[in-house]
């Protein structure tokens, strides 16, 4: 089986000429090509270098093929001269399997015109339930899902969808099941991901400019990640005067180096407007960081109100403060709730046993597909 992703995230070059993704991405990638006769990964080259470190894979891999797009100033452009490429490449694969919600979802439409078996990623609640999203869902041969709530719409479109074992780069190896926690005199927050205001990263120096705002001064806030709005999250905290309270770290890299700062926090905070299920939430929850978190998009069918984490709706500064001051002030509930957290984790992993490649390849070429699949390109 020759297979074309089209991935929704980015590729850095950099200054060795290569091209590289997110680590998470090569056990996926790595397994896949191994498994299928011809792999090609399609996706841009991003323009921000303020995320390198988030870059730590590189794909000039020999084992599978990678297409870049590098971007123009001119967005449309850049996207009409992808699409040309891309449809120019599916005659030569037999799937086409896209990590949805995507810019190129229109390729699964003209995928399907090529007489091509189409597959779906479901990894976001953006345009969940659109229109266009319930056309690619109907036309798919395939959709697997990071979340049982999504799996649970998707269904009711495509009758070949199941949840699957995310692209993370925890496994149960990883899992810290004794993690001692110990009442603190000052406690410290941590937040991991891209800088993006859509993460609420604004509500949450508003909340942090609260707590000071009311006596509350025993904590300090760790912000790790890069991205477009960083600057101005920086000016942020200066303008509320939190310099005190909150470090930038930019953005990292490296397994190990990333544990330590889930590690070292107390709690993991990530007030996101929108989401699948964040890749962060899985860290937090294998390495027993207790998890305060916006119950979007699959988060509630995993993550517990006062069980596993703290749940608080998104957008709303108070509910950031008021949960960050029950952490300062109930560690130990907020103790127990991470120890929960990590056994949900490990029985999460247990099941779902088969990892994304093996699960992907064996409904390609299982029973439930076969008679719809030319034998010719198996």
């Amino acid at each position: 089986m020759r297979i074309l992703i089209i991935n929704n995230g980015e590729m850095l070059r950099k200054d060795d000429g290569k091209l590289y993704v997110s680590l998470s991405f090569k056990p996926f990638l790595e397994e896949l090509s191994e498994l299928n006769k011809e792999v090609l990964l399609f996706q841009f080259e991003t323009v921000d270098h303020n995320q390198i470190s988030s870059f730590d894979y590189c794909v000039n891999y020999k084992k599978f093929k990678i297409k870049s797009v590098k971007r123009n100033k001119r967005k449309i452009i850049s996207y009409l001269r992808a699409y040309l490429i891309a449809v120019s490449l599916l005659p030569k694969y037999d799937l086409v399997y896209i990590f949805y919600p995507n810019y190129f979802k229109y390729l699964g439409v003209i995928s399907k015109l090529f007489g091509k078996k189409l597959g779906l990623y479901i990894r976001g609640e953006k345009k969940l339930l659109s229109p266009s999203s319930r056309l690619l869902y109907s036309l798919s041969d395939i959709c697997l899902t990071v979340s049982s709530y999504f799996s649970s719409i998707v269904s009711r479109y495509c009758k070949e969808t199941y949840t699957v074992r995310p692209l993370i780069d925890v496994d149960e190896s990883d899992i810290v099941f004794n993690r001692k926690y110990y009442p603190k005199d000052n406690y410290s927050f941590l937040y991991l991901g891209r800088m993006d205001l859509n993460k609420g990263l604004v509500e949450l120096l508003s909340a942090c400019r609260l707590l000071v705002k009311n006596g509350v001064t025993n904590f300090h806030l760790h912000v790790v990640g890069g991205g477009g709005c960083f600057a101005e999250i920086q000016n942020l905290c200066s303008e509320y005067k939190l310099k005190n309270y909150i470090s930038f770290w930019g953005s990292q890299g490296g397994k190990e180096n990333i544990k330590k700062y889930y590690s070292s926090a107390d709690c993991y905070i990530l007030p996101t407007y929108h989401e699948g299920f964040p890749r962060t939430l899985y860290e937090a929850m294998a390495y027993g960081t207790p998890i305060i978190t916006t119950g979007v998009g699959g988060i509630p069918y995993l993550i517990k109100h006062k069980i596993n984490g703290i749940l608080i709706e998104p957008k709303d500064v108070n509910a950031v403060y008021k949960s960050m001051k029950f952490a300062l002030e109930h560690y130990d509930a907020m103790s127990t709730m991470a120890k929960n957290a990590t056994r949900t984790f490990s029985e999460f992993l247990t099941a779902h046993p088969i990892s994304h490649a093996k699960m992907l390849t064996q409904m390609i070429n299982g029973d439930l597909l076969r008679k719809n699949i030319d034998k010719k390109s198996l």
